[in-house]
């Protein structure tokens, strides 16, 4: 689950600049917007947007930092250009020696990495 200010917003993001497909668009206390998204039709994984503020007040016990996700990919380089082109702030590629990784920011700061390992 993400806890963000904008659900709408970041759904999109995820969406059209990310890639990842909106499965469900639901509602969350107080009528708030959800999105189900998912990276692929397949994907044994999903991330769950909620409007952090509904979220807060609702469950104030729980823990709403932005947690550190890391994603796979086939090519970091290639991976890294797509999401230029689509205007995502990204990092370097950094050289892990067995692998490639690279971050990225949403538009609301939190930052994500993803990683391919090498051949």
């Amino acid at each position: 689950m993400l806890y963000v200010h904008d659900p709408e917003k970041c759904a999109k993001f995820w969406s059209e600049q990310v890639g990842f497909i909106v499965k469900e668009e639901g509602e969350g206390p107080d009528q708030s917007k959800t999105y189900l998204l998912v990276a692929c039709e397949n994907a044994e994984y999903s991330l769950r947007l909620f409007d952090r503020e509904v979220i807060a007040e609702y469950s104030p016990e729980l823990d709403l930092a932005t947690p550190s996700l890391l994603f796979s990919c086939e090519d970091v380089k290639e991976t890294r250009q797509k999401l230029l082109d689509k205007g995502v702030t990204v990092g370097e590629v950094v050289d892990m020696g067995s692998a490639e990784t690279c971050n990225f920011a949403d538009p609301e700061g939190h930052f994500f990495a993803f990683k391919s390992v090498k051949a």
